[in-house]
């Protein structure tokens, strides 16, 4: 992990592929691991400050969770400001 004064986090991660597990059956491949990894960290990396950041560092949501709460709140923010617009004409 190299932390950047700017604030940038980069988080280096070495994968190695326990063979005996993934033959008996109970693991996905380690490809899939790896392009679940990539998806969750990308989100992390699209929406880095939100109002529900404190929720998923206490648990209380999953990262894909407080993603899609972002956005519903963006929406809404935007609709709503659009309909306060229209109001006023």
């Amino acid at each position: 992990m190299e932390q950047f004064s700017n604030g940038i986090t980069v988080i280096s991660v070495y994968l190695h592929e326990a063979t005996q597990l993934f033959q008996s059956g109970n693991f996905a491949p380690i490809e899939s691991t790896i392009h679940q990894v990539m998806k969750e960290a990308s989100l992390l990396y699209c929406i880095p400050r939100n109002k529900f950041k404190l929720h998923f560092a206490q648990g209380k949501l999953s990262l894909q969770e407080t993603v899609y709460a972002h956005c519903c709140w963006v929406f809404t923010s935007h609709f709503l400001s659009k309909a306060a617009a229209f109001d006023s004409i």
